[in-house]
C-alpha cells in the first residue's frame, strides 16, 4: 500500500516537473512548455502536441502508417536502416498514438498497420469461402516445414480464425487429410504457375494466394516428376486389363501371367504386338 502511494506521488511530481519545464520541439524547433508537449514512451523524445498531431494525422489519412513514428532525426535514421532490411515494425506505441490523434484515426492506423504486417508475411493465405476471405496465417510448425525438401503431413492444413473452415492451402478445397490434392485442380494450378515467367507479378500473386513460393515450387517439382513417370509408363508399359497395374515386357515371348492377388483376371494373357496405348 505504501509503495503504491509512493509510486503515485513520484509520478505526480514528475508530471508537474515536466509540465513546467521548457522543451524544444524537434519538428518546428520552437520552445514550448511541457504542458503543451508529448513525450513518447518508447524513446522519450519530446514534441509539441500540435506538430505531432498534424504530422501523424497526415500520414494516417494518406495510409502511410510506416511514417507514424518518432520524428527525431536519431529515430528516423535508425528506422530507415530497419526498413531497408524489412525488419521495421513501428516504434511508437498505441498509448502514444491515442494521446495524439482522434479515436477514428487510431482505428484506421491499427487497421492499416495490421494489413501491412500481413502483407509482409509470405506464408499468409486467405480463406477460400467467398463471404469470408479472412487472412489465415501459418503456424510456427508450418513455417518451419518450408525448409523441408519433402512435404510434411498436415503442413498444408489451414483453419480460418473467422469462420473456422478447415481447408488445404494448396488446392483451396476443404481439408482432405493426408490424401493428395485432386489431380485436376493441382494440374491446372501448377500449369498456370509454371506458365508465368520467374518473378512475374502473376507468379507473385499466386505465391501470396497459395501460401509461399517454397510450397508452389516444391509442388511443381513433384508434379513434373509424376508427369515424366506417367509419360514413360504410357510409352513403355501396358496395364493389366483388370487392376490397371503397369507391366513392362523386357524379354521373352508375348505370354505373360498376372499374379497380383487383387486381380481376378484369368492368369494367362499375351502381350499385344501393337504398341501400348
Amino acid at each position: 500500500m505504501l509503495l503504491r502511494r509512493l509510486a503515485a506521488y513520484n509520478s505526480s511530481a514528475l508530471d508537474k516537473t515536466f509540465a513546467s519545464t521548457t522543451f524544444t520541439c524537434a519538428i518546428c524547433f520552437s520552445e514550448r512548455k511541457g504542458s503543451k508537449c508529448i513525450r513518447l514512451s518508447a524513446c522519450s523524445h519530446i514534441f509539441c502536441r500540435e506538430c505531432l498531431t498534424d504530422f501523424w494525422s497526415l500520414h494516417i489519412r494518406e495510409g502511410d502508417v510506416d511514417k507514424v513514428t518518432c520524428a527525431d532525426p536519431e529515430c528516423v535514421k535508425e528506422e530507415s536502416k530497419q526498413q531497408s532490411v524489412n525488419e521495421y515494425m513501428g516504434s511508437v506505441r498505441e498509448e502514444d498514438v491515442r494521446r495524439v490523434v482522434s479515436d477514428k484515426e487510431v482505428a484506421r492506423w491499427k487497421a492499416l498497420k495490421r494489413k501491412r504486417e500481413l502483407e509482409r508475411d509470405p506464408t499468409l493465405v486467405y480463406c477460400p469461402i467467398a463471404v469470408c476471405q479472412a487472412p489465415v496465417p501459418a503456424t510456427d510448425a508450418q513455417k518451419a516445414s518450408l525448409t523441408s525438401p519433402e512435404p510434411i503431413p498436415y503442413s498444408s492444413l489451414r483453419t480460418c480464425p473467422s469462420c473456422s473452415f478447415s481447408f488445404c492451402e494448396l488446392c483451396q478445397r476443404s481439408w482432405h487429410g493426408i490424401a493428395r490434392c485432386p489431380k485436376s485442380s493441382t494440374s491446372r494450378l501448377l500449369q498456370e504457375y509454371l506458365g508465368h515467367p520467374e518473378g512475374s507479378p502473376e507468379r507473385k500473386a499466386m505465391e501470396q494466394r497459395f501460401g509461399s513460393k517454397v510450397n508452389l515450387e516444391r509442388m511443381a517439382r513433384l508434379w513434373q516428376e509424376e508427369e515424366e513417370n506417367r509419360k514413360w509408363l504410357k510409352g513403355n508399359s501396358m496395364e493389366c486389363p483388370n487392376c490397371g497395374v503397369a507391366t513392362e515386357k523386357s524379354m521373352g515371348c508375348n505370354h505373360v501371367s498376372f499374379r497380383i492377388l487383387l486381380s481376378r483376371q484369368p492368369p494367362d494373357k499375351t502381350y499385344s504386338d501393337t504398341p501400348p496405348r
